[in-house]
């Protein structure tokens, strides 16, 4: 699970790099800065990973009716991504899940959601795109 962030950085560089492999990349001699918050993405990892047992998951509050109040919390995979808003744009603070295995689960992966999720989903999107006709209507196309 620690790797996944400077793998996902590492990634990302690849074609920014005209790359094709990580080999090729760690021949280079190159410094990197990246809006990931170190010090947040191990505290979350660590949070995640916590959540395995079964006291952590009632230290939490998460042992409620419809969380996780029966079964097997070692089953549960979790995955967060925290963007800050900063200077007129949102950069990535935190890319973390507890699975581990190398897949990324914010990479990569189609989560399937229930029916209630895809409502509160879709209901999410129209507000915003409600909000933004009312902010936007009154400008003109150009």
């Amino acid at each position: 699970m620690t790797n996944k962030a400077p793998n996902a950085i590492r990634s990302a560089l690849l074609p920014l790099l005209g790359l094709d492999n990580t080999y090729a990349l760690d021949r280079l001699d190159l410094t990197v800065r990246t809006t990931l918050d170190k010090d947040a993405q191990d505290s979350v990892t660590q949070f995640l990973a916590s959540l395995s047992d079964p006291s952590q998951v009632r230290a939490a509050g998460l042992d409620q009716y419809q969380l996780l109040d029966h079964g097997n919390p070692r089953s549960v995979i979790y995955s967060v991504t925290l963007y800050e808003r900063m200077r007129g744009a949102n950069v990535l603070r935190v890319q973390t899940d507890n699975f581990d295995q190398p897949l990324d689960i914010n990479q990569g992966t189609k989560l399937q959601m229930g029916s209630t999720a895809k409502l509160r989903t879709l209901i999410h999107y129209l507000e915003i795109i409600a909000e933004l006709h009312y902010k936007y209507a009154a400008m003109s196309s150009a």
